[in-house]
């Protein structure tokens, strides 16, 4: 189960809003296009995607940021030590962060990094690349 920081998924809610708001425009202006047209067809099926585009869309963009199966587990402050551990221990490195000079996890917890960004910053910051050969190969 991947466990995401709260900044993240509501970056990806905000991405997935934006899309859909583009997706709801998109296909409410081809509707609005082929109300023009003089093909009785062509007016119905406009009607159906101003309908599509105005409810079904917009609808669905609210649900899927709102819906609960659509969450992800919030990650706390111990899970991402847990998980910044886990990672550097499953990269082939013989020792774990708290054998390491200290980093600022808490810094890099509250900026919404990934762990394994986490992980190359404390490297770069505070382990004097170090461990580059666990990190990038």
């Amino acid at each position: 189960m991947f466990i995401a920081h709260y900044k993240t998924i509501a970056k990806r809610k905000a991405q997935l809003f934006g899309l859909m708001i583009v997706a709801t425009g998109t296909i409410g202006l081809a509707g609005f296009h082929c109300l023009f047209m003089d093909d009785m067809f062509a007016i119905v099926t406009g009607i159906g995607m101003i309908s599509i585009g105005s409810v079904g869309l917009f609808g669905r963009s609210l649900a899927a940021c709102f819906n609960s199966r659509y969450e992800e587990l919030i990650m706390t402050f111990e899970t991402f030590l847990k998980q910044c551990d886990k990672e550097l221990i499953g990269l082939g490195c013989p020792i774990g962060i708290d054998d390491m000079p200290d980093a600022c996890w808490r810094d890099y917890y509250n900026d919404g990094m990934c762990v394994i960004d986490a992980l190359q910053t404390a490297n770069d910051d505070h382990w004097d690349n170090d461990l580059d050969q666990f990190l990038y190969g």
